[in-house]
């Protein structure tokens, strides 16, 4: 055998059987494998390992594993070539396929073998092999393209997304022909859905329940529950409006909306605000903020004789089986009060902190103000699109029902995104004056804590405090910056000391 130690590699893809029975087996790996065998005889060669092979496109770089197995055996062993039936099943990007030319370039392998060529490392060949890369590239750049255009012929003439019918439509005439069709049971549970959550009282998952409770069932013949991923997925399909997307291009389509653009959008409105995690609703001031030092669980609270108290929930070990001490809520507040006047305000120091809680602040006004510049953005691109229709409309390139309908939909984008972009600014606004504000009752804020709602004394902890431990007998925290440099102390404070056995509920 020769010394030329060589890998090889396969590859077929779906759209390989589209091109008729001559290429599906040519491409097949069948075929690739025997083509491959007859190289490594004709050419004396020494396979180091099985042929590597996908059974995936090659057009998307870095997403074949076959082919980066392939890679990792050229990098980490001494290989002079690969074999393959032909270039063009090596790679048809210029991610993988400027690889391996860098490859072949640098001397890590010395030639590749193809049915017809063995390419090495000479400067005309390695130009042979861009070109042929460049060559396969292109090809499925047109394919791409003949594909994309077919579709969109395809669904300008039927009138409808080229996907099955969604909730609330059926399919309806001869295969290639079909519309898109109301379903008169279903739709106007859909409708329901869309008005239901537009009124911003339900969130995701019980919405999800509601669905399931007015008789929405999965588009299969099971009419399974459908999961909240599936009910958002339906909420924010623009489709329903009689308007659709291919590839970002918003197409007026021929069939019946369930709803207007005005309640699709009404509806996305809510959905964003629903993105922005808002703080959960505990039964107890600081249920979920401490936990326990021995497990690392959450201490939870409970009430006896109108007394608050705090427990460890021991779910964990080493707690599971020991008896742990109770914290009284009324010892902790307090123990915090006192704690509290350590950073009551002298006026040098309150200046000092309010510049620097306006510079702490810059990140989270930041971000609200990249939301507002993003609904601006949304806002102009509508109005380019509505100024495009209207002078489609004028040229008569488009009829009066398309252009209504895709105006109504772009005005209604409009709407939406001019509000939501004086919201955010508003908010960007508030950042900085709540947190001002705090400052400014900071001077005594230690006498207004004990008597301040359970909220309230919520919120102060968590805004000057982190890391609340009770480790049964002290609660142990540590001050947020600034505060701990204002309360000169060594960012620890402690307090609560309980082990009366007597006092537990």
């Amino acid at each position: 055998m020769s010394t030329n130690k060589v890998v090889a590699y396969l590859r077929k893809s779906s759209k390989d059987n589209l091109s008729g029975e001559a290429n599906k087996q040519l491409n097949s790996f069948s075929y690739q494998q025997n083509v491959v065998n007859d190289i490594i005889n004709k050419n004396e060669l020494d396979l180091k390992h099985p042929p590597f092979r996908d059974d995936h496109t090659g057009y998307y770089a870095f997403s074949r594993d076959g082919f980066h197995q392939m890679i990792k055996v050229i990098e980490d062993e001494e290989i002079d070539g690969i074999v393959c039936y032909d270039l063009s099943r090596l790679a048809r990007n210029f991610g993988d396929g400027g690889l391996i030319l860098w490859y072949l370039q640098s001397g890590r392998i010395k030639s590749i073998y193809t049915y017809d060529k063995v390419f090495t490392d000479s400067h005309s060949d390695q130009l042979m092999v861009a070109i042929n890369f460049a060559i396969a590239k292109n090809s499925s750049d047109q394919t791409s393209d003949k594909t994309k255009k077919g579709i969109k012929d395809k669904v300008i003439t039927t009138g409808h997304p080229h996907y099955p019918p969604i909730l609330g439509y059926l399919g309806s005439g001869k295969s290639g022909k079909r519309e898109w069709i109301i379903d008169p049971e279903v739709a106007p549970l859909v409708r329901d859905l869309f008005e239901s959550y537009a009124t911003g009282t339900f969130n995701l998952n019980e919405i999800t329940d509601y669905a399931y409770s007015i008789g929405l069932r999965s588009n299969t013949k099971k009419r399974t529950r459908m999961g909240k991923n599936t009910i958002r997925n339906r909420l924010t399909d623009i489709a329903y409006t009689g308007v659709f997307l291919l590839e970002e291009e918003r197409i007026a389509g021929k069939y019946t909306p369930i709803i207007t653009p005005e309640l699709f959008y009404k509806v996305q409105d809510v959905i964003q605000e629903r993105s922005h995690p808002k703080s959960q609703h505990v039964d107890y001031a600081f249920s979920r903020m401490i936990t326990c030092a021995s497990c690392g669980g959450n201490v939870s609270g409970t009430m006896k004789k109108g007394i608050t108290y705090y427990r460890c929930s021991k779910r964990k070990e080493p707690c599971k089986l020991m008896k742990v001490p109770y914290l009284v809520e009324s010892d902790f507040l307090d123990d915090f009060s006192e704690a509290l006047k350590k950073i009551e305000l002298v006026d040098k120091e309150w200046k000092q902190l309010r510049e620097y809680v306006a510079e702490l602040n810059n990140e989270d006004k930041g971000k609200y103000l990249q939301q507002a510049t993003m609904a601006k953005s949304r806002v102009l691109e509508a109005e380019e699109r509505l100024k495009q229709i209207g002078v489609a409309r004028m040229k008569k390139e488009i009829d009066k029902h398309t252009a209504d309908l895709l105006s109504k939909d772009a005005k209604e984008q409009i709407k939406v995104y001019v509000l939501r972009e004086q919201r955010y600014e508003k908010m960007a606004e508030e950042v900085e004056k709540r947190m001002k504000r705090f400052l400014d009752d900071l001077h005594h804020v230690a006498n207004r804590f004990k008597s301040a709602s359970e909220e309230n004394q919520r919120t102060i902890v968590s805004v000057l405090c982190e890391n609340l431990v009770w480790d049964g007998e002290k609660v142990r925290w540590d001050w947020k910056k600034p505060y701990y440099f204002i309360a000169k102390t060594d960012k620890k404070s402690k307090g609560l000391p309980r082990e009366d056995s007597n006092l537990e509920p």
